[in-house]
């Protein structure tokens, strides 16, 4: 097989740039668009779920609906509802009459899940970088009191972000022990909502691009925890997440609230998260309206900024957040019962599913339950996005890096030389072994050819990490290579010169095959 090498340069935030020489040569590389894949376009079918909270007019729980109660919008358009189970006291309950007699008449919807106890996962995300540390600590405090409502087969998992670094201070467990050393651990953590609040009080752009990163942040977690099997909530400890009023036209920099959250919202939404965003400094006072979509009054915008108004606009930021998701804001003197309002909340709803194929081009579509009957009111979230299997690949690469997780190794990598550049940077010259068995070969023309993408994701010992990019390549060679053999595949990294945890992956776009390794890189 000839060894013809082509070379491919992209810089990556946080300095990593990457070059590739390949075993194969890359199919059309003198070609400027981009050749059209073998396999062709790939529509399949998947299930989306959405979790519903039915309440009346006084904003009590209705249960014993039907899946005939209920109308289901997808982008505007009547969608049936394939799949319908309710939950109650945390369990599924039997399969309905209406069911077993929609069946019998003819397809109907089927339970969408098996009955007995379910299982739901609470992610507690952290935020130390705007939080005061009396506040956050007095939510810790109140929300380890509260571990003893947890149900038996629910898990949590505790994340905590300084601006820098997301700190996983625990894993999914069901131990109280575990966690509330995990939440002790979180109490004794540098809080810097005091300082942050005193330096960037006027600098709405500084703050902005802050409340980016913290969010940006939090989606992270999600993505990071996204494969719990039971029903996924998202508990924010905000220290103070101001919403904006709107799009400032003087300063096209000054982003709208929509603009700003909606990342996190869509995030959720996609991993299939209810968030209960928890307001960590309050007013001190119960608001009434915390099981409404957003707070009784909010600041004109041409106001005068005080401590209230600043709150109230902060309120309507995680009010955005719950709305989006379907769960609820926890506001003021709420965030004394953060945890146990959550699990009660999440006790007991209605399970919908319908099918819907999937392009896995990452679009956002909008979604609205309705109920038949007159006076009832239905909470869940308004939206999913179509994710890509390249974005779920990517979010397994970004998982394996901040969980510390060993991949399975089958993607042997060798560490050829490190040396010193220019400004502070490194070069490291990786070679890596690609499993013949993994990708699929096909025979074209005169060659065979297989198409495959590479992700590369590089953290660096502050925690900072690397966007990780999803590389193309179609590889072409005159014979076919034989089983068990390995493509020797050169890659060379420009790093910043201090110690990195590598994650590789190649990622085969027929099959999904996915084969990783994990390196440590150290300067010379």
């Amino acid at each position: 097989m000839k060894n013809k090498a082509a070379r491919q340069t992209q810089t990556i935030l946080f300095g990593l740039s990457f070059g590739l020489a390949l075993a194969w040569a890359p199919v059309g590389a003198a070609q400027e668009s981009e050749p059209t894949s073998i396999f062709g376009e790939r529509i399949d079918v998947r299930v989306i779920n959405l979790e519903v909270v039915v309440t009346d007019k006084e904003g009590q729980r209705v249960s014993g609906l039907e899946a005939g109660d209920f109308e289901l919008l997808v982008d505007g358009e009547p969608t049936p509802v394939d799949y319908f189970s309710e939950i109650r006291d945390g369990e599924v309950l039997e399969e309905s009459p209406a069911l077993t007699s929609k069946a019998e008449e003819g397809p109907g919807p089927r339970a969408a899940v098996d009955p007995g106890p379910i299982a739901t996962y609470y992610l507690v995300f952290i935020d130390d970088f705007f939080a005061i540390g009396a506040h956050r600590n007095f939510a810790l405090k109140k929300l380890q009191a509260q571990l003893a409502l947890l149900g038996p087969k629910d898990r949590v998992a505790v994340v905590a972000w300084n601006g820098k670094k997301l700190s996983v201070l625990s894993r999914w467990t069901g131990s109280q022990a575990d966690l509330t050393a995990a939440l002790q651990v979180a109490s004794h953590r540098n809080a810097l909502g005091v300082f942050q609040r005193a330096e960037n009080r006027f600098n709405q752009y500084q703050r902005q691009e802050q409340l980016t990163a913290v969010l940006e942040a939090a989606a992270t977690a999600l993505r990071v925890f996204a494969d719990a099997p039971g029903r996924k909530v998202g508990l924010l400890l905000a220290g103070g997440w101001t919403f904006g009023p709107s799009r400032d036209q003087r300063n096209q920099r000054i982003r709208s609230g929509r603009e700003i959250y909606g990342p996190l919202s869509d995030t959720a939404n996609l991993l299939g998260y209810t968030l209960y965003p928890v307001d960590l400094p309050g007013l001190g006072s119960s608001t009434p309206g915390v099981d409404q979509e957003s707070p009784a009054q909010l600041p004109s915008q041409g106001g005068t900024v005080n401590a209230v108004s600043e709150e109230r606009w902060d309120e309507s930021s995680l009010a955005f957040l719950a709305r989006e998701t379907g769960g609820k804001a926890m506001l003021n003197s709420n965030r004394k019962f953060a945890l146990a309002r959550t699990v009660s909340d999440t006790r007991a709803y209605y399970w919908l599913g319908f099918q819907s194929r999937r392009q896995g081009d990452d679009s956002s579509h909008r979604v609205k339950v309705r109920l038949v009957r007159k006076g009832l009111q239905a909470r869940a979230r308004r939206g999913f996005v179509d994710r890509s299997r390249q974005a779920e690949i990517t979010g397994r690469v970004e998982s394996q890096l901040i969980l510390e997780e060993t991949p399975a190794a089958d993607l042997p990598v060798w560490v050829q030389k490190v040396t010193r550049a220019r400004r502070g940077t490194m070069t490291v010259d990786l070679r890596l072994g690609i499993p013949v068995d993994l990708i699929t070969i096909l025979p074209i023309g005169d060659e065979f050819v297989a198409e495959i993408e590479l992700r590369v994701g590089a953290m660096d010992s502050k925690g900072t990490m690397s966007d990780i990019p999803s590389v193309p390549i179609r590889l072409s060679s005159a014979q076919r290579p034989g089983e068990g053999k390995l493509v020797a595949y050169d890659t060379s990294l420009t790093l910043r010169r201090e110690p990195h945890d590598l994650v590789l992956s190649i990622y085969d776009l027929a099959t999904g095959n996915l084969a990783s390794s994990r390196v440590a890189v150290k300067p010379e």
